[in-house]
């Protein structure tokens, strides 16, 4: 399911006999996050797919300017892909380390977050597991906007901003439990000022699959500069993605 991820081996969990440490290494969603405490307890499972997943800890009497490696792993039958990662340098003895996961690399399934703290004498590994469950609601995941798709329909280079040399905008998502019938709209709509804005229509018809990949296109044919949103809505839910059109910036994101 997850595209444009390599393969890597989690390494035997290691712990160093030393005065420094890792406290309060937790994962949560926003609900559940303190901005100056961090998680306030752990997660282990997440019904859903929340905006945000967090992973937050304490260093403890690490040396300034230690290095902090955060990765974030998914497993797929009996193997660890690497989904995400965050790197970070310590500036304090004791101090707050966060890191988070947006829904765009969320599925049902489980999850790894390993931490490695390297200093210039010592090295602490730790990791924390979750697992997401899928509620049975209609959902958008991975939903992707730039102007190249594989054969499938896929976005391969997302980006944010385009110009007028683009020729499609294009959009793909993974969709997750929609009803028998139930309608899919994708919008792509000018949202800095009243204007340019187009809708499209399906219908899943009477045996949609638990999930599927879905994926539209967008005609950049004198489109208004400005701030845009594609939209996917799901019965009551929709999802969102920014994107721009703005002559000014040409270099890919």
């Amino acid at each position: 399911m997850m595209n444009n991820i390599f393969l890597v081996t989690l390494a035997t969990l290691v712990l160093c006999s030393c005065s420094s440490g890792i406290t309060k290494s937790r994962v949560c969603t926003l609900e559940n996050f303190d901005a100056l405490k961090g998680c306030k307890s752990h997660t282990e499972e997440i019904v859903g797919f929340p905006e945000t997943v967090i992973h937050s800890f304490r260093a403890n009497d690490f040396e300034e300017n230690t290095k902090v490696a955060v990765n974030w792993y998914f497993e797929s039958q009996g193997k660890f892909y690497l989904i995400d990662s965050f790197q970070y340098y310590t500036r304090e003895k004791e101090e707050l380390i966060v890191s988070g996961i947006d829904r765009n690399f969320l599925q049902p399934g489980n999850f790894v977050v390993k931490v490695k703290v390297q200093g210039t004498d010592q090295v602490l590994e730790q990791e924390e597991h979750f697992t997401i469950v899928s509620s049975g609601e209609p959902s958008a995941l991975m939903l992707l906007v730039g102007n190249i798709v594989d054969p499938n329909g896929y976005v391969i280079q997302p980006k944010t901003y385009f110009s007028k040399t683009d020729d499609r905008i294009y959009v793909s998502s993974y969709i997750y439990d929609v009803n028998p019938n139930q309608n899919i709209i994708v919008r792509f709509k000018q949202v800095d000022v009243e204007g340019f804005e187009r809708e499209f229509k399906t219908n899943v018809g009477p045996y949609p699959k638990p999930i599927f990949l879905f994926y539209a296109n967008l005609p950049n044919v004198k489109l208004p500069l400005g701030e845009y949103e594609v939209q996917i809505l799901l019965g009551e839910s929709t999802f969102t993605a920014p994107f721009y059109i703005d002559e000014t910036l040409q270099s890919e994101f």
